[in-house]
């Protein structure tokens, strides 16, 4: 063979790119097509932008540059008089620069960066294509550390009070898990930013420490059971299951978790599907992400809210009215996304406000409907079942979603919107049905 041996890939019935893509595929497998494999990213993402006086930039989604589906510059200059003739050693390099799969590779490094900041933000990481991470190995434990405090500090805090006191303690524990959470973030990520993440990780960790601590040291003991009461059996949950007064709050609190978590996961897509709909004279100036996180500090405001005006004018009646109008609201929200987008958000946070209007009633309705010697296994029914229904949500959302005609379609989007709100809007049916049973 000649050193610089000619390879003709013979006259082109059209432009030449389709002979060098039918070339290049041939030679280097269907992962060699039209694409330059320049670096697409020369941006840190394991870096989180600066906290002030910008808070708002925390939120804003970042863009990522999209490969170079052109072919390279060598490839186009190589076609002459509608011929491709390139040498041994020019084909191999044509095959480097225009391969998908390489253009593909080059943004791991990135989801490497994200995946980083992930984990110094006190997240558990997945790990990129081809070194996955076992989800369960970092979310699980900080799955287990949450179901772990949760619940049982709930039962701890309900065990020391009785009455209205009870009830508004309830609520402002159950609120004070979004303020801490949110709290805990934009304090690591000041630490972190100052410090680095080893120090925002020792910050994080010793909240859990100082926490042990207070409840061994400082929390007085517990309700304990009557002389002569025999301990119920472990994992034995008939007698939370026989409680009539304790059952309609387990299925409210099923039913108001399914709504919630439904619009959760799926809040941003849907703002990101609102803001392709608006006009190019009028688009969404704030990302999807920021509205997002906005919409969900109104979470602590309304549920407290909601308890007190449970506390003054009957839980039952709060309630329900929370539950049916957030289901009303939410039956109709996924129809409104071609509204403007201000608008499409003002609706959002009503819905979101909606929702949380009935949490912390709920929970201490549950804990005082219980038994003393009971808390402890109704607060686990009510926790399991609970975010159980939290878990099917977002899947029957994305169903809906896709068999409605897919995430273009404004209908397959109120549908969706529906399959979350509609047990909201069965509610009173519900109870009415189960108070004739009793």
């Amino acid at each position: 063979m000649r050193p610089r041996s000619q390879i003709a890939a013979g006259k082109m019935a059209k432009p030449f790119r389709v002979a060098a893509a039918v070339l290049l595929l041939s030679l280097a497998g269907a992962g060699s097509t039209g694409a330059q494999t320049t670096a697409p990213v020369a941006f840190d993402y394991s870096a989180s932008p600066a906290v002030f006086p910008r808070v708002y930039k925390l939120y804003r989604m970042r863009e990522v540059p999209g490969p170079n589906f052109q072919n390279s510059e060598a490839l186009a200059q190589a076609a002459r008089g509608g011929t491709l003739r390139l040498s041994l050693d020019q084909l191999l390099g044509a095959v480097v620069e225009n391969n998908l799969g390489l253009a593909a590779a080059r943004y791991n490094l990135s989801m490497a960066q994200t995946d980083l900041l992930r984990a110094r933000s006190g997240q558990a990481p997945r790990g990129t294509n081809g070194t996955p991470i076992p989800s369960g190995l970092f979310a699980g434990a900080i799955g287990a550390g949450l179901g772990g405090t949760y619940m049982p500090g709930l039962k701890m805090l309900a065990d020391q009070l009785e009455g209205r006191v009870q009830s508004r303690a309830v609520g402002f524990y159950t609120a004070s898990f979004g303020i801490g959470s949110s709290v805990s973030i934009l304090l690591c990520g000041l630490i972190g930013g100052a410090w680095g993440w080893q120090a925002a990780f020792a910050f994080g960790a010793a909240g859990p420490v100082l926490a042990a601590l207070m409840v061994n040291l400082a929390m007085p003991r517990g309700r304990t059971r009557a002389p002569g009461r025999p301990a119920p059996a472990l994992l034995d949950f008939r007698p939370v299951l026989r409680n009539r007064a304790t059952l309609p709050y387990i299925a409210g609190y099923a039913a108001h978790n399914y709504e919630l978590f439904g619009q959760r996961s799926w809040m941003v897509a849907f703002l990101v599907f609102t803001a392709s709909l608006q006009p190019a004279d009028a688009p969404m100036w704030v990302g999807a992400a920021t509205l997002a996180a906005i919409i969900n500090m109104l979470g602590p405001v309304m549920s407290v809210s909601g308890n007190e005006l449970a506390i003054r004018y009957g839980r039952t009646r709060v309630i329900f009215t929370f539950m049916t109008a957030s289901g009303l609201v939410a039956c109709v929200l996924g129809y409104t996304a071609a509204l403007p987008w201000m608008l499409v958000f003002l609706l959002m946070c009503v819905h979101y406000g909606l929702m949380l209007g009935d949490s912390a009633a709920l929970t201490s309705g549950a804990v005082a409907s219980a038994h003393p010697d009971e808390r402890g296994a109704t607060m686990a029914v009510y926790s399991f079942v609970g975010f159980s229904s939290a878990f099917l949500a977002p899947l029957v959302f994305g169903v809906v979603l896709d068999l409605a005609g897919g995430n273009r379609s404004l209908l397959a989007w109120g549908l969706a919107f529906a399959s979350i709100g509609i047990f909201g809007v069965l509610s009173p049916l519900a109870r009415w049905l189960y108070l004739r049973r009793v």
